[in-house]
Formats: C-alpha cells, structure tokens, sequence
C-alpha cells in the first residue's frame, strides 16, 4: 500500500513537501477508494502509528491560532483606518479653524500639512498590510480535512471511530472533537474568504458522522447546533434591484418627484441578470447551506433511542424560525434562477441546488416533529405571520412522500421529494397492495422487486 511511503512524509521539516504529501493523499483517496483506506487502516492499526494524528492535529492547533491572529491583526487594522480617518478629518478642521483644532490635537509646532502627507504615507502602506494578513498560513487545511473526510467516506465505521479514539496507542487524538471545535471558530464571522474551507469543515463532519452515533455525540457535545444555525442564518447574496416603471416608460421615482400622489399606471420590470461573480458567490453559499442540511439529516436519519435523545436536544438547540426562512429564501432564489436571462446550464443547476436545500430544509423539519417529546412544543410553520414560509412549506409539503422501512427491527421514516406526485395512479397502488405475494419474507420482497419494475414502466409510459 501507500501509506507506509507517504504518511513519514507529513512530519517532514520541509513545508512544501507536506503539502506536496497531503495533495497525493487526496488524489490517492478519491471518492474514498475502499483499496486505499483498508490500506491506511492496516497499516495504523499494525504499525500503531501514532504521528500522522499527532501531525494532523498538530496542524489543526496551529491553523487556528492563525485563525485568530489573522483577527487579532485585521482588527487593529480596521481600529488604524478608523483612527487615522479621524485624524485626516481633524487635521482638516486644524486648517480651517486654526488654533481651536490646534488645541484639540494637542499638535503644537507642526503644520497641518506635514500631519495630512504623514497621513497618507500611512495609507499607501495599508496595501501592505492587507497583503500581510492574506499570507497568514491556514496549515493547508482544506487538504488535511479532505484527507479525513476520504478516509471515512462510504461510512467506514472502523475509521470513523478510530479518527475519535486511537486505543492500541499510547496517546490518542480526538480528530472528531478537533473538527467540531475548529469549525466554533467562524461562528458569525463566514465571509468569502473562508468559505471554502467552512464547507469542507462541514463535509468532513458529515463523513465522521455517517451511521456513526458515537461521533454524533461528539460533536454535539461540542455544542456543533450553534455553529450550524449560524450558518443557516448566514445571508445569500442580494437580489438584482427592481425598477419601477410608468406604462409610459418614465421612471417612478421621476414621476412622483414631479406629480407627487398621483401613481398612475406603474409597472414593475423583470430583475436584471446577475453577473458572473455573483453566480460563483451564490454557488459557494448554497453549497455550504446544502452541506450543513446534509449534516443535519443524517444526525435524525435513525429511529433508535440514541437518535431521539439526540433529536430532543437538537430540537431544544436550533432555531426553527431559521429553517422557516432558509425555505422561503430557496424558493423565492429558485423562481429568480428559473426565469433570470443568465447561462441556462449554470442558472438551472443552482436552482436544483435550491430546490434540493428547501426539501432538505422540509424534511429536517418533519423528522424534528416526529420525535417532539410530549412535553414539549417546538415552533411550527402555522406560528410564523410569514405568508412566504406558508407558501414554500405548502409547495414542499404538495412534493413530498415518506415511506416506513423495517430496519434491525425498528421502523424506520425516510421522507423524499417528487416531481409529479400524479404519476403513481391509485389503482396501481391498490393493486399492488392486494396482489403481493406474502407467503414468507423473500417471497415478499422479491415479489415487491418485480412489481417495483412493473410500476417504473406505468410511470413511464404515461
């Protein structure tokens, strides 16, 4: 295998060379190669390797105080362009006014002049300093995030407990908390700049969690519901301004500046097209929120006690008013997508994406309410005075199914969006209710198959 070869590498006093290493373990371990991670898991378990942990987490650490530093210096900075402002301003004043703004600088012997050139050397320094806070190293943890992710991708159950807990090594690193403890850090402070790296800290949760009770309560512990709500509440960039028009064709705020009151006839004009950073940056948020409801559904996805308790306490810890608006936000996005003039591939598939982000939205909703305990009252939709929560809560609802399914004994609710919930006609249904052999177990559901194929060849027909 590989990772005897490749896993020294990360401790490795040469920076490139690490990164070089993390980049080949990601390509290595595309789509989660099953060849590849038996490798990995073998040879930690047979070597009880213990410095790619260490190494990993290691780098988590140090990506996180250059996480905070990169705050700590933007924040002086922006406290630097404030100050100076102010001084720009008063030496502005002192020009003018003479000795009252002398006395208030407290500036005695020198020139506003020489005070506003030393103000804008300052300023053509600012260039630099931006440039200085951008080359704060992040420890290339996008790669190293993949690379965990990848390893437990196909819920891999044996490594995703062995990233929480390594148990035939001396020291154990806890790579699950780590995860879940780096993403507290962007709580409300996501911006363009990171996120990237903030969805790839959500995918990597989603893998760690996969089926994986244990880790699920990791990270809820480490309080991951707040940091997820946040993310929700995050804001999609801005829709295109509307103008409005006269029939006409004069515009509306020049009609009534002159002829104040008397409306007339108006119109409202079609949004613009959107341009295409405004696309991309679209694109980065929706794939982050659709990340984040994946990590959410899978966190319900079973009907065992644990996932209950889990449930209760999520349900305790979330906003539903944010789920609510994160529905309408999709589905007003979508209708804009749909109809907007912009590169028909690009525009329909980031409307799928929020199609597909309002079911998930949906769906995370009723798996709450299926395990509200009796004592409590989560907010439903019939509370919010939103007309527009109302309407995309009614649209979803029209287009969603559930099926029971009997899973280690436990029923099981899967709840799934359709496209034409016509398609299935009725008698088709009670067809095959009544019709179904049930003599044993595998005759049932081989019978089940047969009549599955003969109901996909109904739909299609029609």
């Amino acid at each position: 295998g590989v990772a005897p070869q490749l896993v020294p590498l990360l401790s490795h006093s040469n920076e490139e060379i690490v990164r070089e290493t993390l980049a080949l373990l990601a390509v290595v371990l595309y789509r989660g190669n099953k060849n590849v991670q038996l490798s990995f898991e073998r040879y930690f378990k047979d070597s009880q390797e213990e410095h790619f942990f260490q190494d990993l987490q290691l780098r988590m650490q140090r990506s996180k105080v250059a996480v905070r530093e990169k705050r700590l210096l933007l924040q002086q900075y922006e406290a630097k362009k404030e100050y100076s402002k102010k001084l720009e301003d008063a030496l502005t004043a002192k020009s003018t006014w003479g000795k009252k703004a002398n006395q208030l600088l407290g500036i005695e012997g020198q020139t506003a002049a020489v005070e506003l050139d030393r103000v804008e050397e300052e300023r053509k320094e600012e260039s630099v300093t931006i440039a200085e806070l951008m080359c704060v190293d992040d420890g290339s943890m996008e790669l190293v995030l993949r690379i965990l992710g990848l390893l437990c991708d196909g819920q891999r159950r044996s490594m995703q407990n062995y990233l929480r807990k390594q148990p035939d090594n001396i020291k154990t690193c806890n790579l699950v908390a780590e995860t879940a403890d780096y993403l507290k850090l962007f709580h409300g402070r996501v911006d363009k700049g990171n996120l990237d790296l903030v969805t790839q800290l959500v995918q990597a949760l989603v893998e760690f969690t996969g089926g994986n009770h244990e880790n699920q309560v990791t990270i809820c512990d480490r309080r991951i519901i707040d940091s997820l709500d946040s993310l929700l509440q995050h804001e999609l960039p801005k829709l295109p301004k509307q103008r409005a028009f006269l029939e006409s064709g004069v515009p509306f705020s020049e009609f009534t500046r002159v002829f104040p009151g008397d409306l007339g006839q108006m119109k409202l004009l079609p949004r613009p097209p959107p341009g295409r950073d405004w696309l991309a940056h679209l694109g980065e948020v929706l794939q982050l929120k659709d990340t984040v409801m994946v990590l959410l559904a899978s966190l319900v996805e079973l009907n065992d006690e644990g996932t209950k308790q889990l449930a209760s306490e999520i349900g305790d810890a979330i906003d539903m008013s944010t789920l609510f608006c994160n529905m309408k936000q999709m589905e007003k996005y979508r209708k804009y997508l749909e109809t907007v003039d912009v590169d028909e591939e690009e525009g329909l598939k980031l409307a799928r994406l929020a199609t597909s982000i309002g079911f998930k939205l949906h769906h995370f909703c009723l798996r709450l309410y299926d395990f509200m305990p009796k004592d409590k009252s989560w907010a439903r939709v019939e509370d919010s005075g939103d007309d527009k929560v109302k309407e995309a809560w009614k649209m979803y609802a029209k287009n969603t199914r559930c099926i029971e399914v009997l899973h280690n004994r436990t029923l099981q609710k899967v709840y799934f969006s359709v496209e034409n919930t016509d398609v299935l006609r009725e008698e088709v249904k009670e067809k095959l209710k009544w019709n179904i052999c049930r003599t044993s177990l595998p005759d049932k559901l081989r019978d089940f198959i047969q009549w599955s194929q003969s109901v996909s060849h109904d739909i299609k027909y029609q």
